[in-house]
């Protein structure tokens, strides 16, 4: 029984503009240039999540990319010089990109 939300599975090319009008909804300064677009992650990264997603619910999506923001933040990511990257979260995660 369907009474709630809905969300579609995302094909990988969706993910990369999904995950970017997402952030942009929720940046808390939209007019900051240095922080638009897929900001804090690099655009590489995003295509590679996409590449990797076997199943791509939001909510998974969601759900890597706060893990990645949380390590980001643990491990003290300077993102005015950084952006969180694929190498940044394989050296933290080997495993992230494994479905």
């Amino acid at each position: 029984d369907m009474t709630g939300i809905s969300l579609e599975i995302l094909t990988p090319n969706e993910i990369p503009p999904f995950v970017k009008g997402v952030l942009a909804a929720y940046r808390l300064d939209p007019k900051d240039s240095k922080k638009d677009g897929m900001f804090p992650f690099d655009n590489a990264f995003i295509d590679n999540l996409a590449d990797s997603a076997t199943e791509a619910q939001p909510r998974k999506i969601f759900k890597k990319l706060g893990l990645a923001m949380r390590h980001a933040q643990q491990n003290n990511l300077d993102l005015d010089k950084n952006k969180i990257d694929s190498a940044f979260v394989e050296k933290q995660m080997p495993d992230f990109f494994s479905d």
